[in-house]
């Protein structure tokens, strides 16, 4: 092989430290970005206008102010549903330890699987259970099933490339490429 033939040297280990701000704003994320939850969370805020569209004694409302009541009573839950979200989230994140979740992480690309590393923990997830890999904007999301997911800040990478190159191989592995 010369040297114009060398394969590029892709970014195999990533070090990184999350603060609980990070891991509040992808607590938010990841939920909100996941379709049966999001489904089971729309279905409960339709329950309430629906329950409280008759009650004994009243008579039937007009079309125009049953939609208008139905619209008004399911915005309402959702909002609300979202403030819950966003209190238990913050209070989660800021009144315990959080010792394997707040602090420094090594992911490491290996042949076996992904290792992550902590100062309290060491797991090695397999290539085969492997969900699905997101990049939004500020994190790279890597989902090794529906509930574990491992929140990755891009300004970890030393460029644009090194993160998308990091993605890549992680894309291709998790294929069973």
């Amino acid at each position: 092989m010369n040297a114009q033939q060398v394969p590029p040297v892709i970014a195999r280990a990533v070090r990184f430290s999350l603060s609980r701000l990070d891991v509040v704003f992808c607590r938010l994320w990841v939920p909100a970005h996941n379709g049966k939850l999001m489904a089971i969370l729309l279905l409960m805020c339709v329950g309430v206008p629906i329950l409280n569209y008759r009650r004994p004694g009243d008579v039937r409302f007009p079309l125009l102010y049953s939609i208008v009541y139905f619209v008004f009573t399911f915005a309402l839950m959702a909002c609300l549903m979202v403030v819950v979200q966003v209190l238990f989230h913050t209070f989660w994140v800021f009144v315990n330890k959080n010792r394997g979740v707040i602090g420094e992480h090594t992911l490491e690309i290996r042949d076996d699987g992904l290792l992550e590393k902590t100062a309290v923990n060491e797991s090695l997830h397999r290539w085969a259970g492997f969900h699905k890999i997101q990049a939004p904007r500020s994190y790279l999301f890597v989902f090794v099933t529906d509930n574990i997911v491992h929140y990755v800040p891009l300004r970890s990478f030393v460029s644009a490339d090194a993160a998308k190159e990091f993605r890549d191989e992680l894309q291709r592995r998790a294929n069973g490429g």
